[in-house]
């Protein structure tokens, strides 16, 4: 304003030319020709009316009428950089497509593409707004992996046997990092990493915002991500909420972008300078430099990330659970006839009834779950053996319970509640079999005779067969079939001399003479 002041007093006082005005002020022309027609269409001279001693009443009066006059006598037309801006998130769009649609539109109204790109990047450059991010404390913590390698030395050869990956974990309102080797980024390592960071916490924050790594995030959709199983499954047992970056959207986790960066720059220049021939004695390594990295005073704020920490954010992180998290693995597979399913060449049970439905199959070093339509069907321990099977009996059909819990007791028990002969044979029939299973199908078959001839006819079947020492199931079976049962039984003569016969020459025919 003090220059548009000097603007009208240099024309309406000193009577200077706009070019000369120009020079004088630093302006081009045609501003001040804009300025001084506002200033004569206000009716303004110099010096000024006491109304317009203010700075905000002189520019509320000629800014209006000076910007119509430049929008009346500019040539080109100002295309919507707003909407310019919302076409370019098309990834099939560019400046030039818009420039050309913008071009047959305006004809020789339009600006030329040079200065079509500039005025974009100029109106770009003041339409960025950054929106400042303030994390409660407890609330977020940012996970990702380092570009960054740290190799891992055989101890006999010197070569090295693997790059090993550096995880980072960034807490949102302390900045508190931690940092871990992991062999590579696999489920497995990136899930025990997050175990090891909460216990290095000592507490879970309430949500993890991870990169979109397939070890955390199946579909990295940006409206709607979907999350890894085993990634969920941690989630789930820490009682945190996972809640993925957008895809190229580096700001969505700046802190863990920025614990990247500082770790690559505090950590990895310093583990270069040695070799490491074990995860071990490298995570050893970081674990004495993040004291150092987080006991490091701020530049721009007060105290370091552990004063931070420990001040702010300690307490409002989720207690650890009672038990730490085991890695678990997930499929899905179709339970067989044999209502079991196979975990690493063993066989689990299922119960009988999800014959042919597919299960989910969760499974880690020391338990397998089985579970459909989100409930838990059956639990085993793990078990190791190739080709064996773990079955619980409540799985089984009624059928199979009983074929299972079969021994010859059962039918020699069953056996007494027919009578004493019954009990008599079925211990000499188990007594002659040689394994057991020999005696289930006999078992069912003198059933089966009890069934259709009743309990009192075999039971004289049995007498009359323990009489004629003829033992044995067709036997029985044959005295119920001809009714020999009903008839009168003559107990045999048992007589040890033999009859006088002359080809009975008897013992001491055989003897030598003395």
């Amino acid at each position: 304003m003090k220059k548009l002041r000097e603007l009208l007093r240099l024309k309406f006082e000193s009577k200077l030319s706009h070019r000369q005005i120009g020079s004088a002020l630093n302006l081009s022309p045609g501003t001040i020709s804009y300025y001084v027609q506002a200033a004569v269409a206000c009716k303004l001279s110099w010096p000024l009316p006491d109304d317009y001693a203010s700075d905000a009443a002189l520019s509320e009066l000629l800014e209006p009428e000076a910007r119509q006059l430049r929008q009346r006598t500019t040539r080109y037309v100002m295309p919507d950089w707003a909407a310019v801006n919302r076409d370019l998130q098309n990834r099939h769009v560019t400046l030039m497509v818009l420039w050309e649609a913008y071009r047959a539109e305006h004809g020789s109204r339009s600006y030329s593409y040079a200065q079509f790109t500039r005025h974009y990047k100029r109106w770009s450059k003041n339409n960025k707004v950054s929106l400042r991010m303030l994390h409660a404390p407890g609330e977020k913590g940012f996970v990702d992996y380092a570009g960054a390698t740290l190799p891992v030395y055989c101890r006999t050869t010197g070569k090295v046997l693997f790059n090993a990956q550096l995880f980072i974990m960034v807490l949102g309102a302390s900045d508190y990092t931690f940092a871990y080797a992991t062999r590579s980024q696999a489920q497995s390592g990136w899930c025990y990493a997050h175990a090891k960071a909460f216990e290095f916490f000592g507490g879970a924050p309430k949500i993890l915002v991870p990169d979109n790594l397939k070890s955390g995030v199946t579909d990295s959709c940006c409206f709607e991500p979907t999350i890894n199983r085993a990634y969920a499954d941690l989630a789930e047992h820490y009682g945190a909420a996972v809640i993925p970056a957008r895809p190229r959207k580096p700001q969505d986790k700046s802190k863990a972008e920025n614990g990247v960066q500082v770790a690559q720059r505090w950590l990895v220049t310093r583990l270069d300078k040695n070799k490491y021939y074990s995860l071990n004695a490298l995570n050893n390594a970081i674990s004495d430099l993040l004291d150092s990295l987080n006991s490091k005073p701020f530049q721009k704020r007060e105290g370091s990330r552990l004063s931070q920490f420990q001040a702010r954010e300690k307490a409002a992180l989720k207690p650890l659970p009672p038990s730490p998290y085991e890695f678990a693995q997930f499929f899905w597979q179709t339970v067989t006839p044999d209502y079991h399913v196979r975990v690493d060449r063993h066989h689990y049970s299922v119960p009988y009834t999800l014959i042919g439905e597919r299960v989910l199959i969760r499974y880690t070093q020391t338990m397998v779950e089985i579970w459909h339509d989100n409930q838990r069907q059956a639990s085993h321990l793990r078990a190791f053996l190739p080709d064996e099977k773990t079955t619980q009996a409540a799985h089984m059909p009624k059928a199979h319970q009983k074929y299972q819990a079969w021994t010859p007791q059962v039918f020699i028990d069953w056996a007494a509640h027919i009578g004493q002969p019954m009990v008599n044979v079925a211990a000499r029939i188990v007594s002659g079999k040689k394994h057991p299973e020999q005696v289930h199908k006999i078992y069912h078959g003198f059933k089966k005779l009890n069934k259709t001839y009743g309990s009192n006819r075999l039971d004289t079947a049995c007498r009359r067969a323990i009489a004629l020492e003829c033992v044995s199931f067709k036997s029985i079976q044959s005295i119920l079939k001809h009714g020999l049962d009903k008839q009168p039984f003559v107990q045999p003569v048992n007589s040890t001399t033999a009859p006088d016969h002359a080809n009975l020459r008897g013992s001491d025919y055989y003897r030598l003479a003395t």
